[in-house]
C-alpha cells in the first residue's frame, strides 16, 4: 500500500481523562498502522489532565498556550487549523495562531 507523502495531519487533543475524548481508539489506530508503516503523515499529541498516558499516542504534559502554539507552528506552518473544544479553547487557539501570523480565513472552528 503506498500513501502520498505530500501531507500531513496532525491532531492535538486536551481532555480530563482517555474516555472523554471521542474516536481516541480510531487515531489510536492510525497511529499505530502510520508507525508500522515508517510513514510521518499522521500524528497524534493528547494531554489527559488526570495524567493518563497511551503506548502509541505521544501524550503532553504543558497546556495550550501561546508559546506552545508558536513551537508547533513554527516547525511547520499548516495550510489549515480547525478548532474543536469548549469556549474558552475556541478564543484561545486561534487568537494564538493569529498572533503568529496566521491567516483568519484559514482557521475553521468545528
Amino acid at each position: 500500500m503506498v500513501f502520498s507523502s505530500d501531507f500531513t495531519v496532525e491532531i492535538y487533543g486536551s481532555f480530563a481523562e482517555i474516555k472523554d475524548c471521542v474516536g481516541f481508539e480510531l487515531i489510536k489506530r492510525l497511529s499505530i498502522i502510520n508507525s508500522q508503516m515508517n510513514n510521518s503523515n499522521f500524528k497524534a499529541f493528547f494531554k489527559f489532565s488526570n495524567g493518563e498516558k497511551d503506548a502509541d499516542i505521544v501524550t503532553l504534559n504543558e497546556r495550550f498556550t501561546q508559546d506552545f502554539v508558536e513551537n508547533v507552528m513554527s516547525d511547520c506552518l499548516p495550510e489549515r487549523i480547525y478548532v474543536c473544544g469548549p469556549p474558552q479553547f475556541n478564543r484561545d487557539i486561534p487568537e494564538f495562531a493569529l498572533n503568529c501570523g496566521f491567516s483568519k480565513d484559514r482557521i475553521i472552528i468545528v
